[in-house]
């Protein structure tokens, strides 16, 4: 499984609104939940994922984040994107500001392409280069193009 292949269109967020960190956790949580069938349990998923977040950031630099959690709610692995220009604090471990948040959720029975994908995901969207690419496209369809080339070169 690849990176480009978990974002959906309806998973990127062009239009959130900034806000604080757990703002936009509970928004981008709640468009994964809605998009893939969760909407019911959408309090309990952002509760994890807020819970995991309170462990430790998961803003690890260079404009980053990539809030995650396992939880047996989900039967797959699903990710959501947004990207805010103008950066947003996310208490990030080399503290700038977060301008990519990436969000994933995966049931516990699927940790190995869990891990994979965290990886992936760090390695590609840490890269200035690339989030310039990524980025630079005005429409959901253009950034899916533009993730499918960056993570397969």
């Amino acid at each position: 499984m690849e990176l480009f292949d978990l974002i959906k269109e309806e998973d990127i967020l062009l239009d959130i609104s900034l806000g604080n960190k757990e703002d936009i956790i509970k928004e981008m949580v709640a468009r994964l939940a809605k998009n893939h069938g969760y909407g019911s349990k959408t309090e309990e998923l952002q509760k994890q994922v807020l819970a995991r977040e309170n462990i430790g950031t998961t803003a690890i630099g260079r404009g980053l984040a990539v809030p995650h959690v396992k939880s047996d709610i989900v039967s797959g692995i699903h990710a959501c994107l947004t990207y805010f220009p103008e950066g947003v604090e996310f208490k990030s471990l080399d503290g700038n500001k977060t301008k990519v948040v990436f969000l994933v959720i995966a049931p516990p029975d699927m940790a190995d392409e869990y891990l994979k994908i965290l990886a992936q995901a760090t390695r590609v969207l840490k890269d200035a280069q690339n989030q310039r690419i990524l980025f630079a496209p005005k429409d959901r369809s253009e950034i899916l193009g533009v993730l499918k080339k960056v993570c397969t070169t």
